[in-house]
């Protein structure tokens, strides 16, 4: 389910299924050892960045 949940947030209607892979795979190559460390500061900040308005649902649910 969070897994889900964190890929979600780069979901992007204007990128063709074909073409998802090449789009997703850095994002993927730097979000990997993020959580792998544990290190949820930084994992709340990209989240935060890439979508503003649900900045607080992350950090919450990151913190609880």
């Amino acid at each position: 389910m969070l897994d889900s949940a964190i890929w979600g947030v780069f979901w992007e209607p204007g990128v063709g299924c074909n073409l998802v892979s090449a789009w997703f795979r850095p994002i993927l190559d730097n979000l990997t050892p993020i959580i792998k460390s544990g290190n949820f500061e930084l994992l709340t900040q990209v989240m935060a960045l890439r979508r503003p308005k649900l900045a607080s649902l992350w950090l919450g649910s990151i913190i609880s």
